[in-house]
């Protein structure tokens, strides 16, 4: 079972009513995730990072409606994601959409870590989309260079800057889905 913990603001969005209690199961093999929204001009993104990997995964222009299934809007984005970065093949996103199924919401964990590289992410994508070289740049390629910047020493510890791909890479191959 996968848990996707909502920000307060993602939480009054969506709706009191779309959240369940989160029971202290065994944790999903590929992580939990953190999501949260903000927006961009007039453009509401939301944003979902790993508590493990802390690989991050954007959802621009997202209407209300678009989000009466949010879990599967959510593995939709993810796995193209994953296809975009050459991180996984579609040979195995079969694989991976059984291992995160079933996805339940819940409200914050206040994992500090995995918001504070959260809120880095939204400020590097806000200052991505100011400037002008990145203006007309897709928004895939936008969400990849975010799993390409150096973040926290991950789980692992030591004095290494992990890259959020190369960890989610990581894993994928341990969790016996290749």
């Amino acid at each position: 079972m996968t848990t996707i913990f909502c920000s307060h603001k993602l939480s009054a969005f969506l709706g009191s009513e779309r959240f369940t209690p989160v029971e202290t199961a065994e944790p999903s093999p590929l992580g939990d995730w953190n999501a949260h929204t903000f927006h961009i001009g007039r453009s509401r993104i939301l944003v979902f990072v790993n508590n493990r990997t802390l690989y991050c995964v954007f959802m621009h222009d997202v209407k209300k409606a678009d989000l009466r299934d949010i879990e599967t809007a959510f593995l939709r984005r993810m796995m193209e994601q994953l296809f975009y970065e050459h991180i996984v093949r579609p040979a195995e996103a079969m694989k991976i959409d059984r291992m995160m199924r079933p996805i339940v919401l819940a409200r914050s964990n206040n994992d500090k870590r995995t918001i504070g590289v959260m809120n880095e992410f939204v400020w590097q994508l806000k200052a991505q989309l100011a400037s002008e070289y990145h203006y007309r740049t897709a928004f895939a390629e936008l969400n990849r260079l975010a799993n390409v910047l150096p973040v926290g020493r991950g789980k692992s510890g030591g004095k290494k800057y992990l890259m959020p791909g190369e960890e989610m890479m990581a894993l994928i191959d341990g969790s016996g889905i290749r």
